[in-house]
């Protein structure tokens, strides 16, 4: 059952990294274009939003220890950035 998740918790990094690769560009020139920002402006708030869901691990390790545990605050974390990247993803 361990080996499910490793390919399970692989995968998301490798996705997890692309996305946010792919995503940071689109919104900068999308904060740009749409919203007449700055570029300074726009990295501003990439530099905030970065730092921000990088503290989420915090929390997810805190309902991990707590309440989920490991591989169901896992799967539910994928899920959740899943979502998130398809709802917010701004069209080019």
């Amino acid at each position: 059952m361990t080996w499910s998740f490793f390919v399970l918790i692989l995968g998301n990094e490798v996705s997890e990294r692309i996305a946010v690769f792919a995503l940071t560009w689109s919104l900068v020139l999308y904060l740009v274009r749409n919203y007449n920002m700055t570029g300074e402006t726009a990295a501003y708030i990439l530099s905030v939003s970065t730092g921000v869901t990088g503290l989420t691990p915090l929390v997810g390790g805190f309902l991990a220890d707590t309440y989920l545990g490991r591989y169901r605050t896992i799967v539910i974390g994928s899920f959740a950035y899943l979502l998130v990247h398809t709802n917010l993803c701004p069209p080019i």
